[in-house]
């Protein structure tokens, strides 16, 4: 039985392995010196997972001629919102921090 049938809304199983990696390697049930080699290797070579991406958008032109701009819009909205996100609740955790360790 595969673990994503468990959850109840669709999760992609890279995902699901990643959060189990990230668990595992909080609570140090693996440690960093057993994945850093494959994970450096990875790292390195990450411009080649990018070709496939390159070569649907060359095989989708037309759609994205269409809705470039629109998609552009729609990635900086996002990417402002996410940015946004992440410097207000870091500048409220700072806050609480803080003010628990006065």
């Amino acid at each position: 039985m595969m673990m994503s049938s468990w959850i109840p809304f669709p999760i992609p199983g890279s995902v699901i392995g990643m959060l189990l990696l990230l668990l595992c390697l909080q609570f140090k049930v693996i440690k960093i010196q057993w994945v850093k080699k494959g994970a450096t290797l990875l790292i390195v070579h990450m411009p080649l997972l990018f070709i496939p991406i390159l070569a649907g958008l060359i095989q989708h032109l037309d759609l994205l001629r269409a809705h470039g701009l629109t998609l552009v819009a729609i990635t900086a909205l996002s990417t402002w919102i996410v940015l946004a996100t992440a410097s207000l609740l870091s500048q409220w955790l700072l806050k609480k921090q803080v003010s628990s360790n006065e």
